[in-house]
C-alpha cells in the first residue's frame, strides 16, 4: 500500500483512538481498584466493628474471672496479692509466676499486685496465654502422628490427645464445635474423665466463653456438685450473668 496523506491521516486518526481508548481502560481499571479498595475499607469497618464488640465483651468477662480470682487468691484480705500468695494460688495466676511478668504489672513497684494492676495487664495477660497455646500446640502437633486438623474421631479414639488440647484456650477457642461434639458426648466423658477435668479445670476458657460454660454446668450437674471449687466459680459466673441481662444477650450473638 502507497504511503499518501489520506493514508497519514487515517493512521494519525487510529493512534488517537487508540490512545483514547488506552487512557479509557486505565481510567476503568483505577475506577475498578477504587471501588474494590471502597468495599474492603467498608467490609473492614464492618468487621472490626464487630470484632470490636466481641473483644469488649470478652474483656467484660475476662474482668469479671479477673474479680473473681483476685478474691479468691488474696488469703489475707488486704486487697493485694504478693508473691507468696501467687505462688500458693492456683493455676489461675500461673502468668503472674513467672517474675518477668509480675514486674510488668507492679506499676509502682511494691512488689505486690492490686486488682487494678492485674485488671490493666488482662488483656496482655490472655494474648500470652494465647501465644503460650499455640506454641504448645504446635509442639502437641510435631510429636503425634495424627493430622493437623484434629477430627472428633481422632480425639474420641485418643483421650491423652484430647487432654491436652483441652488445657488449651486458643484450641478450644478455634476448634469450638469438634470440642462441644465431645464434652457434649455423656458415654465420652464417663469413659475419658481425665480429658473432661482438663477442659474443667480450664477457667480462663471458661470464663471468657460463658455461653458454652453454661451448658457444660447444665450438662454435667453432678459433676459440678463434686467440685466444690467449680462449683462456687460456676455459681459466681451465673450470678454475674443474671445481673447483666444486656451482656447476656450479647453473649448470645457474640459468644458460641
Amino acid at each position: 500500500m502507497k504511503f499518501n496523506k489520506s493514508n497519514a491521516r487515517t493512521y494519525r486518526l487510529t493512534a488517537k483512538e487508540a490512545m483514547k481508548l488506552s487512557d479509557s481502560q486505565q481510567i476503568s481499571a483505577l475506577l475498578t481498584t477504587l471501588v474494590i479498595i471502597l468495599c474492603i475499607i467498608i467490609f473492614s469497618n464492618v468487621a472490626i466493628a464487630n470484632n470490636g464488640e466481641k473483644d469488649e465483651t470478652k474483656l467484660e468477662m475476662l474482668s469479671w474471672y479477673n474479680d473473681y480470682r483476685f478474691t479468691k487468691a488474696d488469703a489475707n484480705k488486704d486487697g493485694f496479692l504478693d508473691k507468696d500468695e501467687i505462688r500458693r494460688s492456683s493455676k489461675d495466676w500461673s502468668h503472674y509466676k513467672d517474675d518477668r511478668y509480675f514486674r510488668r504489672a507492679d506499676r509502682n513497684i511494691d512488689n505486690k499486685l492490686s486488682k487494678m494492676e492485674a485488671l490493666l495487664k488482662i488483656r496482655f495477660e490472655n494474648q500470652v496465654r494465647q501465644q503460650r497455646d499455640k506454641m504448645k500446640l504446635t509442639g502437641i502437633r510435631n510429636a503425634d502422628s495424627t493430622p493437623q486438623t484434629y477430627e472428633v474421631a481422632d480425639l474420641q479414639d485418643n483421650p491423652g490427645l484430647a487432654r491436652q488440647l483441652f488445657a488449651s484456650d486458643w484450641w478450644l477457642e478455634n476448634n469450638a464445635e469438634t470440642a462441644k461434639q465431645l464434652y457434649t458426648n455423656k458415654n465420652w466423658v464417663k469413659k475419658n474423665n481425665g480429658a473432661f477435668e482438663a477442659l474443667m479445670s480450664n477457667r480462663n476458657w471458661l470464663a471468657v466463653n460463658p455461653q458454652a460454660a453454661l451448658a457444660l454446668y447444665n450438662a454435667h450437674p453432678d459433676y459440678v456438685k463434686k467440685n466444690t471449687a467449680l462449683a462456687a466459680f460456676a455459681k459466681s459466673q451465673t450470678t454475674f450473668l443474671k445481673k447483666h441481662p444486656k451482656l447476656s444477650k450479647q453473649l448470645q450473638s457474640q459468644l458460641r
